[in-house]
């Protein structure tokens, strides 16, 4: 029997809905849970949620292209453990069906046009306030306001529960299911009216869950403080690595100096810019993300009042160097130390 063949009788979703159970920190059976968003991040994600779900569950997976979660179909139905996935027709599919939905996508409008048709498509059924007991829970690294007002929408139509998430730990932590996740709007203990708790939902995806406070968009605020701060030290140890080098020193004794003394940092120590270029900084956080980033970082802080005094020459930086092209964009954002060894660009006064 083909692939299309198989995706369209798993279109037959009706006999998926669950009945309504309560869910604390421990799954219960005949749960339906919902991925949306299939790209570099949400792909892997998604595999390994379903490898810790039972076999009683069901995971529906979406995306705009089928490609994606049609090989995820394909790849993980026929076996004994994990649950079941299932390609769901479209965002009506998702919403009317799923207890939990995760989602995973490139930008602000993708993540408000996902949950806008969600939420229209509840409002049409005509379903009541109170049936709304679902969880959504959205890991895309968007502008904090946006998220907000999402969650607000998605409270206020009665359909659920929805919480930020950014994640840390790139594809590598996708696939590895050793993911950081910012979880945003709940507090340590957690709590929620949905039937399947945050925490949980995110634990087979996860190596740490971290309750970044009860505002709305606190996870966002976390991963956006984080990366505006890794985006400039990121550019001062390859100003450093390559000063150093240029003053003589040995790349060896350079990179023990600098990472048993007070300069120490993630991109020194893990990511070390002359390490990442053996490697043609190839694989790693995109320079593109990194310079995303950065941009709603500034744009959160000119929203909130908070003064940054190098946000804006580092953002010109990175957009020096990916500018460059071929051999730059796409790269490992430690590629500024390459643009920095051969000899940058003036930046503006």
């Amino acid at each position: 029997m083909s692939t299309l063949r198989l995706l369209t009788q798993a279109r037959l979703l009706p006999p998926y809905i669950n009945t309504q159970r309560h869910l604390s920190t421990t799954r219960s059976l005949n749960k339906t849970y919902a991925f949306v968003g299939l790209g570099q991040m949400g792909y892997p994600m998604a595999q390994n949620l379903l490898r810790g779900l039972t076999r009683q569950d069901t995971l529906l997976v979406y995306d705009v292209r089928p490609e994606p979660y049609m090989h995820i179909y394909c790849s993980y139905q026929p076996r004994i453990c994990g649950g079941k996935a299932v390609a769901a027709r479209d965002l009506e599919d998702v919403v009317m069906n799923a207890d939990a939905v995760m989602t995973m996508l490139p930008e602000s409008k993708h993540v408000e046009g996902a949950y806008g048709g969600m939420i229209d498509v509840w409002l049409k059924a005509g379903r009541k306030a109170d049936q709304g007991r679902k969880l959504f829970v959205d890991s895309s690294t968007i502008d904090i306001a946006t998220s907000v007002s999402v969650g607000k929408s998605v409270r206020e139509s009665g359909l659920g529960t929805f919480y930020d998430a950014p994640v840390s730990g790139g594809v590598v932590g996708a696939k590895a299911a050793t993911l950081t996740f910012m979880l945003g709007g709940v507090g340590a203990g957690g709590g929620t009216d949905a039937t399947v708790d945050p925490k949980t939902l995110l634990a087979s995806m996860a190596g740490r869950v971290l309750p970044c406070g009860t505002t709305p968009g606190s996870g966002l605020a976390a991963k956006l403080t984080n990366n505006y701060l890794l985006a400039i030290s990121n550019v001062a140890v390859s100003e450093a690595m390559n000063l150093g080098l240029r003053l003589g020193l040995d790349e060896a004794t350079l990179k023990a100096v600098i990472n048993s003394s007070s300069g120490r940092c993630w991109a020194s120590e893990v990511n070390n810019p002359v390490d990442r270029e053996k490697t043609d900084f190839k694989g790693g956080f995109g320079i593109g993300l990194m310079k995303k980033d950065l941009k709603l970082a500034r744009e959160a802080a000119r929203q909130y009042g908070a003064g940054l005094a190098l946000g804006e020459k580092v953002e010109e930086v990175y957009s020096l160097v990916e500018g460059k092209g071929e051999g730059y964009q796409g790269r490992d954002f430690a590629v500024v130390y390459k643009w920095l060894k051969e000899g940058g660009e003036k930046l503006k006064d």
